[in-house]
C-alpha cells in the first residue's frame, strides 16, 4: 500500500514537469513488481483500485467527479481488477498441463467434454 501512495505523490509532482508517456513509465515502474493473483479478493485491493483511479485522474488533470473508465481507455492502462483477471488467466494457461478435462475422466461424448474436471 505505501508503494501506491508513493506513486501517487511522484506522479502528482511530475505532472507539470513531464508528458503522459513519462508518467505512464513511472506508473509502470512502480507497479511491475506486484503480483495481483494474491491480492484478488483482499480488502486492500479496493483501496489500491481507488488509488489507481486517483493516479489516473492526476495524470489526465481531471477532477475527482470525472468517470475513470474513459481515462483508462485513452491511456491504455489496465485497471487493477483487469490485471487480476489477466494474471489468473496467464497462470491457468501456463499450468494447463496440470488440469484434467472431462473427456479424460468420462467416456461419454457430451457437450461438456472439453470443460475442466473439478474433483
Amino acid at each position: 500500500m505505501p508503494k501506491f501512495s508513493r506513486t501517487c505523490y511522484v506522479i502528482r509532482t511530475m505532472q507539470y514537469l513531464s508528458d503522459i508517456s513519462t508518467l505512464k513509465r513511472c506508473l509502470f515502474s512502480f507497479h511491475n513488481g506486484y503480483d495481483f493473483i494474491f491480492w484478488g479478493n483482499s480488502p486492500v485491493s479496493r483501496k489500491v483500485f481507488q488509488l489507481q483511479k486517483k493516479i489516473i485522474r492526476i495524470m489526465r488533470g481531471s477532477t475527482s467527479r470525472t468517470s475513470h473508465k474513459p481515462l483508462f481507455r485513452t491511456l491504455e492502462i489496465l485497471t487493477m481488477p483487469s490485471k487480476y483477471m489477466l494474471s489468473l488467466v496467464s497462470l491457468f494457461v501456463d499450468n494447463l498441463e496440470y488440469c484434467t478435462l472431462n473427456f479424460s475422466i468420462q467416456e461419454i461424448n457430451t457437450r461438456r467434454r472439453v470443460q475442466l474436471y473439478i474433483s
